[in-house]
């Protein structure tokens, strides 16, 4: 759904600069937008909005439009408002304000006095859990201990029994119920091999307070296995900013999880859309064979990669998916040739095997119990031998066609690197890299609300002059305080927030803030920093970030040890 909703709004204008004020109302105000999630994570809709007049808010007034679509799952709290469709939005674009009512996808039971822009004349009143239907949620969760407590499809199941839904609880509301109260379920029943429900000798329900083993995590070999099915079976293709489109076939999930019953169809479907779809299933296959010629261990896509992850908060400024990873070759080339000469075989899949349950306060192991334990603790020390091997794993040089690749012998290893990674397992010196965005979301705010650093339209024509103050104004041998020289820059066209950018990435020297705006200038505004020792890109930020050891010291050979020792006590200040 995401995917396509992905491609549906990325047809329509107005998701670069501002293209109109159709979103304004009739007292010049923007129209406010609540985004039903997982609408509020699309940011190709939060630019149609915002760059044409409107708002994107964070809670519900009575003057704001819920947009949300027909194949969402709506809560019940939901549905006390006046709920529209996401096509409004485009609609209005490309045809002028449309007429929400139109657009109505859910229309309250009883309806107040409609406003004039959104029908919405307060806050819905919400109707809380009581202690019994608590109690009765809580119970249902422990009768399916084989289903865990944080996936989709236990809450489907459980708002489909008829106490439920003589209160009209949603699954999507059960759901958020239990996100508040999760640490009060406290315990589940055993259950058998057949997910029959075990007793003790007075016929009572077997406790077991040990519930977090009932959630079963994903491992980097699932989410590799799912990636690569994908990829060999429905050929994903990119559209022209390089985020992947997909068409999946009806049913795609559930065929999937019929052959691979670990995880429920809902888990694959939620597995692919919260962490893979959002950065690409090439990107991971990528990552993953590179790990594993590096002789590194792949790791699940919900912690592979810190940067990867950490790109996540600045997905509005990534022009793609290729910024997620770093030192990963683009174009599949690389992708195709691994994959056709990957055997399911040389990636073994780690046997699962439950994790001991160990002595809690709630319950102490019987003898048996401590038998189990011990099976259970050698059979995961079976398991990790399996994991080591899938770390381990080292390819030769096929002979003939590549129909199939080998162990290679140890001492040989370092010889046959592919030349696709060879040198990419530590740089040897920091070469930097342009800084064309703000990183800390302080300065990315003020963007947001300043606007440029720079008026270039005004500046640009009257360059030499500009520049010519400029060094007077920054001319090192002049004293003056911070605060008269940040008024005397302000007054030249300089927005406060990037002379204090300049003045922290360049160590106060004044020198270089200058030759960075003259950068700036220079590049027409591409480039907010200038490339060379001394100035602090985006780049070595993050490599100081790391707290690597052998990267910190090629940062101090580039930067120098008193522009390395003071950047490296900023951040930790930052940090405190």
């Amino acid at each position: 759904m995401d995917s396509m909703l992905h491609q549906q709004i990325a047809q329509y204008p107005g998701a670069g600069p501002a293209q109109s004020d159709v979103f304004i109302d009739a007292t010049g105000k923007p129209m406010k937008f609540y985004l039903y999630p997982p609408l509020d994570r699309n940011q190709q809709l939060v630019n149609l909005i915002e760059n044409n007049g409107g708002h994107v808010v964070a809670g519900v007034s009575k003057d704001t439009v819920i947009l949300s679509s027909e194949e969402f799952l709506m809560s019940e709290d939901l549905k006390r408002f006046h709920v529209y469709r996401y096509e409004f939005v485009q609609k209005s674009i490309t045809h002028g304000i449309q007429n929400l009512s139109d657009y109505e996808i859910n229309n309250p039971a009883e309806p107040s006095a409609p406003s004039p822009l959104t029908n919405i004349s307060s806050p819905a009143t919400m109707r809380y859990f009581t202690q019994e239907e608590d109690n009765v949620l809580f119970e249902e969760i422990r009768k399916r201990p084989w289903m865990g407590y944080k996936g989709h499809q236990i809450y489907k199941d459980i708002a489909e029994l008829d106490f439920f839904k003589e209160r009209n609880r949603s699954a999507a509301s059960l759901r958020e119920r239990i996100r508040t109260l999760k640490y009060d379920i406290e315990y589940v029943y055993k259950a058998g091999p057949n997910k029959e429900l075990l007793r003790d000798a007075n016929g009572n329900y077997i406790r077991d307070y040990d519930i977090k083993k009932k959630t079963t995590n994903f491992s980097a070999w699932e989410d590799f296995e799912m990636c690569r099915t994908i990829y060999m079976k429905l050929r994903p293709t990119t559209d022209e900013k390089g985020f992947e489109i997909i068409n999946f076939p009806t049913g795609f999930f559930d065929n999937y999880a019929s052959s691979h019953p670990r995880h429920t169809s809902e888990s694959w479907r939620q597995r692919y859309k919260n962490f893979l779809s959002l950065f690409g299933i090439a990107n991971y296959l990528k990552y993953c064979i590179m790990q594993i010629r590096q002789d590194k261990e792949p790791q699940p896509a919900n912690s592979a990669n810190k940067d990867w992850l950490n790109a996540r908060k600045h997905l509005k400024r990534a022009s793609g998916p290729k910024l997620y990873f770093p030192n990963i070759p683009e174009g599949n080339e690389f992708l195709d040739a691994n994959l056709e000469t990957m055997e399911a075989s040389d990636l073994v899949e780690p046997e699962f095997v439950p994790t001991p349950r160990p002595e809690n306060q709630f319950l102490r192991p019987t003898p048996q119990e401590q038998i189990e334990q011990s099976i259970a603790m050698a059979a995961q020390q079976a398991s990790q031998d399996l994991v080591t091997a899938f770390k381990n794993f080292r390819q030769e040089e096929p002979d003939g066609p590549p129909a199939k690749r080998t162990k290679r012998d140890q001492q040989s290893s370092s010889a046959n690197i592919d030349p696709a990674i060879e040198g990419m397992q530590q740089p040897l010196e920091f070469v930097d890299e342009p800084t064309t965005y703000f990183s800390d979301p302080r300065f990315a705010l003020s963007l947001k609300n300043e606007g440029p650093p720079i008026d270039l339209a005004d500046v640009l024509p009257r360059k030499e002059s500009f520049l010519e103050q400029l060094e007077k104004t920054l001319d090192p041998q002049v004293t003056v305080t911070t605060k008269t020289l940040f008024s005397q820059l302000a007054s030249l066209g300089i927005k406060e927030y990037y002379v204090i950018f300049l003045f922290h990435r360049c160590n106060s020297r004044r020198n270089l803030v200058l030759d960075c705006i003259r950068n700036y200038l220079d590049t027409e505004g591409k480039e907010l920093l200038v490339q060379k020792p001394g100035v602090w890109s985006n780049k070595a930020l993050d490599w100081l970030g790391k707290n690597d050891s052998h990267l910190n010291s090629l940062l101090e050979s580039y930067h120098g040890e008193h522009d390395y020792k003071t950047q490296l006590e900023n951040m930790r200040k930052i940090k405190q």
